[in-house]
């Protein structure tokens, strides 16, 4: 019996199946995290206390306005994202009142919250004709740092809007009441992505469910943007 153990071959084995075993623990306590990990800021009005409790979001209150009753379309944003990924972590920052107006400094300071929260996707389900210097700077420096950041058009328009229409956001718009689309501003992609299943929301609401895609996507460790786009033609 003690020859047995003693034995080089059978020593060597072991310690190779130990090392097996503890390798493949690693790949899943690390697998694990990664799926957990992915965060998702958001930008939009206050949200209701179930909802915080409900889902435990970060929030950031960084608004001006002197409306600040209750809104119900962060929950709704926040609802949709959580349905397309249930295990992403939300920060939601609140800069927009009631009437869903808010202030391009609140914007800014939002972004730089989100920033130091360092999240992986950033939904912003707001427009503004303004093109505002410093919100630009802002999202340069987010997208430099991979982060993703996902922005609505306005409603049924072709209008140009901002943060939608900066380099690198990826932009969503309901062209019309029978498609929607999607289009990356940054690269060369002129084929629309065509979410039918969404086609009568707004965009604020298909904005929330292509950032919960993009989530669910990321949290495998194998994303990919432009297979990503690839999988909506």
């Amino acid at each position: 019996f003690v020859k047995y153990y003693l034995n080089p071959l059978y020593l060597m084995m072991l310690i190779f199946l130990t090392f097996l075993i503890g390798s493949l623990l690693f790949f899943l306590k690390i697998k694990s995290i990664n799926v957990s990990c992915i965060k998702v800021g958001v930008v939009d009005t206050n949200l209701s206390e179930s909802y915080k409790q409900k889902y435990n979001v970060s929030c950031f209150v960084q608004c001006t306005s002197n409306i600040m009753t209750d809104s119900t379309h962060a929950d709704m944003v926040v609802d949709t994202i959580k349905s397309r990924d249930s295990n992403c972590e939300i920060y939601l920052a609140n800069v927009l009142n009631a009437k869903d107006i808010g202030a391009i400094d609140d914007v800014i300071k939002a972004l730089e919250w989100l920033k130091e929260k360092e999240v992986d996707i950033i939904c912003m389900s707001l427009t503004t004709f303004e093109d505002n210097e410093g919100i630009r700077q802002t999202i340069n420096e987010i997208i430099k740092s991979n982060t993703l950041i996902v922005a609505s058009c306005l409603n049924y328009s072709n209008a140009i809007t901002f943060p939608a229409c900066y380099d690198g956001v990826i932009s969503v718009a309901n062209c019309n009441h029978e498609q929607a689309s999607i289009s990356i501003t940054s690269r060369e992609i002129k084929d629309e992505l065509k979410a039918t299943k969404w086609q009568e929301c707004s965009t604020s609401i298909l904005t929330a469910y292509i950032t919960g895609e993009l989530s669910k996507e990321m949290s495998d460790g194998k994303f990919d943007l432009d297979k990503f786009i690839l999988k909506y033609n």
